[in-house]
């Protein structure tokens, strides 16, 4: 809670409304474009310490989301849940990370007690470079492996759940970014959105 409302006072500042007597309605009044263009883009919300997660507030969320799936405590309906197969380009990208000593640095913090793990499950002879294999275990270890773990608690208690992995390359999209599958490519084709460089060939 008080990291949320922490970053919800910085956001009222960055739009304009820190100081106003109904910080609340000042922020209801502010148009698109001013609410975007106060956030932070999506792929820098790491590096402003901004994180949009569930928030347990005691009214919406009563407890951790994990422990109610464990429990079975959820509106039973069925249930999908996946990741893309380039899920870590879009928040590695501009790390340095050229060799095995820095991808050892790299990995440390994440999971300090499993870096042989890591990079036994994700060498550089598989990925191509130090940097590929990183961004390759980012990618799992923050979608790909907890959207799995997700659906499994969620089948344990009979509840149909599906999981999907989506590997279609946009060309187009791809060129201009080099991001591959990256996170969110699926969004145009969900949404059937074929606009700008997602144009499909």
């Amino acid at each position: 809670m008080q990291s949320a409302a922490s970053q919800g006072r910085l956001f009222a500042q960055a739009v304009g409304c820190g100081a106003a007597a109904d910080v609340v309605a000042c922020m209801r009044g502010k148009t698109v474009a001013e609410v975007l263009a106060a956030a932070p883009r999506p792929i820098e919300l790491e590096r402003y310490g901004a994180r949009y997660q569930p928030t347990i507030d005691g009214y919406i969320l009563t407890e951790a989301p994990w422990r109610a799936l464990a429990a079975g405590r959820f509106n039973r309906v069925p249930f999908i849940t996946g990741s893309n197969q380039d899920e870590g380009t879009i928040f590695t990208r501009g790390q340095m990370i050229p060799n095995e000593a820095a991808y050892r640095a790299a990995v440390a913090p994440l999971v300090p007690d499993h870096v042989d793990d890591v990079l036994r499950l994700y060498p550089i002879s598989a990925h191509g470079s130090a940097f590929a294999a990183f961004t390759a275990f980012a990618g799992d270890a923050v979608f790909g492996c907890p959207s799995r773990a997700q659906a499994r608690l969620v089948a344990a208690t009979g509840t149909p759940a599906f999981q999907y992995y989506f590997s279609k390359l946009n060309q187009r999209a791809h060129a201009v970014t080099g991001l591959g599958v990256y996170h969110s490519a699926e969004i145009a084709y969900v949404f059937g959105r074929f606009t700008g460089f997602f144009a499909r060939t």
